[in-house]
């Protein structure tokens, strides 16, 4: 018997094995991913989740399993008669394109440009995600699929860079402009010499992540246009700090995203913040994740500010603010910018 393939364009959300309690009867269909294929049934609703089956799983690297999104119900009615603590907020369905990214970026058959467009696409709605709720079922995965994902696309086709910075748009927006900056320095650590996706998808899911702190701080107050007063300037700077704490207690432990959030204005000759720490005592991650992270913000436009050229914003880092990045990766990245397809 054929196995039971998910229709074309049915939304799924991911769920990690420690939601589903051994010798339990789920009561919601259960579909595994091979190799970033389509959606495969797994387990039919009304068939046990025992102790073997979670080993079998993980024996065979699997840690999450998909649900189709027209049984979130059956998954919050689950949860609820497991105990569960979780907040019964509406699950966040996984789109085709998500679901299917790997293969989509993978295909030489379609147009750069629309793989392209599939990748920008695809990482906003999960950025979008993590600021409405980083502990939505399925999040942590979706997030570290996102980062490999992209850094397997920039390694594969190496050209696919220039065309996405291309398509980038200059109005700031929060969402947005953690893509870019995931985007950046994904590019700035591959032209290292990093070679393996996981390692820099570490690093491209801090970036994704490190401005999160600021769904606690009002729109109003991040594009308000004129000075900021010290006290607003003081509630902005706290998004750092917020951010960790917003990681930790969704129960994201992984020390780069901690700490790419907490030191990503941290500058090297000990003028940022929160601790005006020095180069010495930044991390490579951090250390990369400022300077993509300014370059964002000074070619981005608020507001009545018009956003810089990428050369005027470059020029800026290197003269106006010299002293503040590491000045061999602020080089490289000045390299990787301003010839995209040849470092």
């Amino acid at each position: 018997m054929a196995p039971d393939v998910a229709a074309v364009g049915q939304e799924f959300f991911s769920i990690s094995l420690d939601q589903l309690k051994p010798d339990s009867v789920p009561g919601f269909d259960l579909y595994l991913r091979h190799a970033g294929g389509e959606p495969v049934l797994y387990r039919a609703a009304n068939m046990p989740f025992t102790e073997e089956v979670r080993r079998r799983l993980i024996e065979s690297g699997v840690h999450e399993l998909y649900v189709p999104g027209d049984q979130a119900e059956q998954f919050r009615r689950y949860q609820r008669e497991t105990g569960q603590d979780e907040d019964l907020a509406a699950i966040p369905a996984v789109s085709h394109e998500e679901a299917q990214l790997g293969d989509i970026l993978a295909d030489r058959s379609l147009p750069l440009e629309q793989r392209c467009d599939t990748l920008l696409g695809v990482s906003h709605a999960v950025v979008q995600a993590a600021f409405a709720d980083l502990g939505s079922p399925g999040l942590p995965e979706r997030v570290h699929r996102v980062a490999e994902e992209t850094a397997r696309f920039l390694l594969a086709e190496p050209e696919a860079y220039a065309t996405l910075v291309g398509r980038l748009r200059i109005d700031y927006e929060t969402y947005a402009h953690s893509m870019h900056t995931a985007l950046y320095v994904t590019e700035l650590v591959r032209s290292l010499g990093m070679a393996d996706p996981g390692e820099i998808a570490a690093i491209g899911r801090a970036a994704l992540l490190h401005d999160v702190g600021k769904a606690e701080i009002s729109p109003e107050l991040l594009h308000k246009q004129g000075r900021l007063t010290d006290l607003e300037w003081a509630e902005v700077m706290s998004h750092t700090e917020r951010g960790v704490t917003m990681l930790r207690e969704a129960g994201w432990d992984d020390p780069v995203c901690l700490d790419v959030c907490m030191n990503h204005h941290e500058r090297c000759d000990g003028s940022g913040y929160p601790h005006g720490l020095t180069c010495d005592q930044l991390a490579l991650p951090v250390r990369a994740v400022a300077i993509a992270d300014a370059f964002d913000s000074l070619t981005s436009r608020r507001g009545n500010t018009p956003a810089l050229s990428g050369f005027q914003a470059l020029w800026k880092m290197k003269r106006e603010m010299q002293g503040q990045f590491d000045s061999d990766l602020l080089d490289r990245f000045i390299q990787v910018m301003v010839e995209p397809a040849s470092h």
